[in-house]
């Protein structure tokens, strides 16, 4: 799932010098083993304050704006479509759709 507040979550941890890789395995938790949203507002800045970062909704939303210019700058200016994707010798190879063979053989030349 997609969410742009858990990113601007994670772009205020960052700046605030909070907990980062503490963000990522609480919001991994919240997704794969609670089944909650990685959307929900309310989550998020309790997981913001777990990794000793206090934002408001508010705060969050001027993170917004960041999230988009990133969003922007790897999926067109890059040309990255998905996650995980890989530029390689000028061609985008989607992790998804090629296997981690085909990878391997371009990786090695």
């Amino acid at each position: 799932m997609y969410s742009e507040y858990a990113l601007a979550g994670l772009l205020a941890v960052m700046e605030k010098d909070g907990l980062v890789l503490r963000y990522h395995k609480r919001m991994l938790n919240l997704y794969y083993e609670q089944g909650k949203r990685l959307d929900d507002i309310d989550e998020i800045l309790k997981i913001a304050q777990a990794c000793e970062v206090d934002l408001s909704k508010e705060d969050l939303e001027t993170y917004l704006p960041q999230v988009k210019a990133n969003n922007e700058e790897v999926w067109v200016t890059l040309g990255l479509p998905s996650v995980p994707a890989y530029r390689i010798d000028g061609q985008v190879h989607v992790g998804s759709h090629d296997s981690i063979e085909e990878l391997a053989k371009l990786l090695e030349g």
